[in-house]
């Protein structure tokens, strides 16, 4: 991510761009980058009612809750030598491979810290309750993820943005397909060319009636 400025030719790279954020975890500050930006309200309690689970008295932003994304990085392979290889270099006929570079990924995480007043012995069934992915610990300002697997008093969710999932973009064998992929969808779900198109028949066009187009969402 980030900006291009066409008058000077410079590119800033943003936030969460590795050429600007080397870190593996960056905390969302709620007040400034997401309240006075506008994308939630400026009124917490319609966005985060009061609830009996949440401990509100450590203060925070807005209290009980902390908002961040973990760095991930995924390694993308292909396999140089071997013999029947099929499967890319997964593929256990493969016996050479070389790295052709990463895929940074950003997971969106959402902790919420428990109340005071909740027993250490029901964490793990009110995780289980409100299908949190794990119980993690604060770390200074930020909560480890679940991976680091370390049990406390926060409630963690984990989500990876836009939909993208590790399994089908990143560490399949076929990723490499992936733009033919959507290329593909693209030509076969819609017709680019007709869409604006209103002329009759007899110029060699769709009639009216037959100017209806299906398009496949994130094709």
């Amino acid at each position: 991510n980030g900006s291009y400025n066409p008058t000077t030719g410079v590119t800033t790279p943003g936030l969460l761009n590795p050429y600007s954020n080397n870190s593996t975890t960056y905390v969302v500050n709620v007040n400034s980058q997401l309240v006075t930006p506008g994308f939630i309200s400026t009124t917490y309690s319609t966005i985060v009612p009061f609830n009996a689970l949440v401990n509100t008295s450590n203060g925070g932003q807005p209290a009980g809750y902390v908002a961040q994304f973990n760095r991930v990085d995924q390694a993308r392979n292909i396999c140089t030598s071997g013999t029947n290889v099929v499967n890319g270099p997964n593929d256990p006929n493969c016996t050479s491979t070389a790295k052709t570079g990463i895929s940074v990924l950003w997971l969106a995480q959402v902790a919420v810290e428990l109340n005071s007043n909740i027993p250490s012995s029901e964490y793990t069934t009110y995780k289980n309750l409100t299908d949190a992915d794990c119980l993690s610990a604060l770390n200074g300002t930020q909560v480890n993820a679940c991976s680091q697997n370390t049990p406390g008093n926060y409630l963690v969710w984990e989500r990876l943005p836009s939909m993208v999932t590790t399994e089908n973009q990143t560490t399949t064998t076929l990723w490499g397909n992936n733009v033919n992929l959507s290329e593909f969808k693209q030509l076969y779900t819609q017709y680019p060319n007709l869409s604006t198109d209103t002329k009759g028949p007899e110029q060699g066009m769709m009639p009216p009636s037959e100017q209806t187009h299906y398009y496949l969402c994130g094709g």
